[in-house]
């Protein structure tokens, strides 16, 4: 503490700011290179190219030399850090899948063009919460990549020699090499999202994951009467979005997502497939915000539906093929979690496609076409 000192021009942080963003501004008000700024708030200025560890969980130390530095609480400092999900919905531990998503790990943080806009281009910690695929403010989905590059917002650390630039594009240019490569520098808040009226059911279901992140306990739809931790119900979620975006097809999707969202997930694979997609061209759409939006909506209509009104739409094409290792097992997320007790009965309810249909649909046109049946067994025959 004692090389720290006050820092001559004051930056307050937004609200629901993240730390490095913060960080970012003051180093751009106050015209300083990104490695003299972290070594100025008493923050390590070399280690992994990857996210900054301490944007998952400041050490006591750094709380306070951070706090020293900028005049700023330290109680606001640690909310600026990923430890402000971590109890209820991730695990911030170093070297493991803190972000966390309904497939797994993905690299970089989404970002809000407009809300970058109407901030100078500050960054909000809720975009680096792998379960954030949307803007409720501005009612559209959130950006993946940067439009003229390609590449997504804060995989790696920025270039310590440089002086950040708040709402552009900080990755390297395209055929740009080394460490002092020229910077992409695109204007991050033109990027093109897709939006949505305000009672969309994918603002619905962000909302939702919202309100998780902060009461640590779902009571919604089948939890009602047996609330769930919210990691359980997040566990949930990841496995019924999984095998809706593994599983079904396009017509058995378009019965369940709202046209516009539908349309939106097939332009976003960047293929065009079939009537049956397989699950292994999905791949590198899995990590999009699209494909979260998509498999998230289908699981909340799913959960939120009563057992007695189930469509029969929500449950076909959810399941594996009859007879495959897949649907022997009982559902799982991708890193091998079961869901709670609260879903195992419908996820277990003689394989998904098997429920009757009911006398309400929530979705229009016919039901799908049922799947057909194992082939008959050889030797049951010749015996």
């Amino acid at each position: 503490m004692a090389s720290i000192r006050t820092l001559p021009i004051r930056v307050p942080p937004r609200p629901g700011e993240a730390l490095d963003s913060w960080l970012e501004a003051i180093a751009d008000r106050t015209h300083t290179a990104w490695i003299d700024l972290l070594a100025a708030v008493g923050l390590p200025t070399a280690g992994t190219t990857h996210a900054y560890e301490w944007m998952l969980r400041l050490a006591p130390e750094q709380t306070r030399s951070i706090g020293y530095a900028t005049g700023v609480d330290e109680s606001i400092i640690g909310a600026m850090t990923l430890t402000h999900f971590a109890d209820a919905t991730l695990d911030t531990s170093i070297g493991t899948g803190w972000r966390t998503v309904p497939w797994g790990r993905v690299g970089g943080s989404r970002f809000c063009p407009q809300c970058l806009g109407e901030s100078g281009g500050r960054w909000e910690l809720r975009w680096w919460w792998g379960w954030s695929f949307a803007c409720s403010r501005h009612h559209c989905l959130l950006a993946d990549r940067c439009p003229a590059c390609g590449k997504r917002q804060r995989s790696r650390v920025f270039p310590g020699q440089m002086i950040p630039q708040p709402g552009f594009c900080m990755s390297p240019a395209p055929d740009s090499r080394g460490r002092a490569a020229t910077r992409c520098g695109h204007d991050l808040s033109t990027t093109f999202v897709v939006g949505f009226p305000a009672d969309h059911p994918v603002l619905d279901a962000q909302q939702l994951l919202d309100d998780l992140s902060t009461i640590d306990r779902a009571g919604f739809g089948i939890y009602g009467r047996n609330p769930q931790p919210a990691v359980a119900a997040l566990a949930d979620i990841r496995a019924i979005a999984g095998r809706a975006l593994s599983y079904a097809s396009f017509d058995e999707l378009s019965r369940i997502l709202p046209t516009d969202l539908m349309d939106a997930y097939r332009g976003g694979l960047k293929v065009q497939p079939g009537p049956q997609l397989r699950h292994t061209q999905r791949g590198s759409a899995r990590g999009s915000a699209v494909a979260t939006a998509a498999g998230v909506t289908v699981a909340f209509g799913v959960l939120t539906a009563p057992m007695s009104l189930m469509p029969v739409t929500h449950c076909a094409g959810l399941s594996p093929q009859h007879g495959s290792r897949d649907e022997r097992s009982p559902p799982r997320t991708s890193d091998g979690a079961v869901t709670s007790p609260a879903c195992s009965p419908l996820c277990n309810c003689r394989r998904w496609t098997r429920c009757s249909p009911p006398a309400t649909n929530f979705a229009t046109g016919p039901p799908p076409t049922p799947r057909a049946g194992p082939p008959p067994n050889p030797r049951a025959t010749n015996a």
